[in-house]
């Protein structure tokens, strides 16, 4: 899982294991957290996505949107680059 923003290139997660419970972890420690997906693209290796994250906070609901590449390699997810999220309004 690779972060993209700007010149900025982070590494979030390495392997299918990190990236697995950066997800559980993502999920169980949000329970009003919610994530959609549209504008899918695709082709033979690569799925492109918007995705939009929700969920409650203190000062009421709140949402962002990102843009998503997911690269796949013999059927699995090989790598994903998220690009900056922004608020929803």
């Amino acid at each position: 899982w690779l972060s993209i923003d700007g010149q900025k290139l982070s590494t979030e997660t390495t392997n299918k294991t990190e990236l697995s419970i950066a997800m559980q972890d993502y999920f169980s420690g949000c329970e009003s957290c919610r994530s959609n997906i549209k504008n899918i693209n695709s082709n033979k290796n690569w799925v492109c996505a918007t995705e939009t994250a929700s969920w409650n906070s203190k000062t009421g609901s709140k949402s962002q949107s990102s843009f998503s590449v997911y690269e796949f390699e013999n059927g699995l997810i090989k790598r994903v680059y998220y690009f900056p999220s922004e608020e929803v309004k």
